[in-house]
């Protein structure tokens, strides 16, 4: 309105730019996204309370194009019902700088489940604000990954302590 009212072509000019900048951002963003394929390998038994190493692994299937900063992250729940659905297996993100075209990439993540159950991940997403941040795009990826917790594990201190008395009442019984 004000580049009209002055009849000042700098102002559309510089608009005009602002929107080309932000348009180009998005088709960029939504280029590096393309192409990724993740997978998140858990370790099999898991155990309430204890860290444990989980490996993610990005491959970019794009023949020619690298992607940039990218990060894995839950992705945000589509509706009401998933967002009661059990505890989120990954919830801290995944920071990737950079992965080259047609390579691999994998990370050691470390995960730690407070309690023991189910936890569930009905998606993951692929998040980035390549390149100048004005954008951050995610893609969201189905996944169905479900890990089973085990419950912690205790001390045996005390177990072993009573054995030992327990073995020694029985010698005793048997030899008279």
């Amino acid at each position: 309105l004000a580049a009209l009212n002055t009849g000042n072509n700098l102002l559309f000019l510089i608009v005009a730019s602002m929107l080309g900048g932000i348009l180009i951002s998005g088709v960029l963003s939504h280029l590096v996204l393309s192409g990724v394929e993740l997978r998140l390998d858990l370790p099999e038994h898991i155990f309430a309370g204890q860290s444990v190493r989980a490996l993610a692994q990005l491959t970019n299937r794009k023949r020619r194009m690298p992607s940039f900063s990218l990060r894995l992250c839950s992705a945000p729940p589509k509706s009401k019902r998933e967002k009661q659905a059990n505890a989120q297996i990954l919830a801290q993100p995944v920071y990737f700088p950079h992965l080259a075209a047609g390579q691999s990439c994998q990370q050691s993540v470390e995960m730690q489940f407070p309690r023991r159950g189910v936890y569930q991940q009905e998606a993951l997403g692929l998040r980035t604000r390549f390149p100048f941040g004005f954008v951050e795009k995610t893609r969201r990826v189905d996944s169905a990954l479900q890990a089973v917790v085990y419950p912690a594990i205790q001390p045996a201190d005390e177990i072993c302590q009573d054995w030992a008395l327990v073995s020694g009442e029985l010698e005793s019984s048997t030899r008279g």
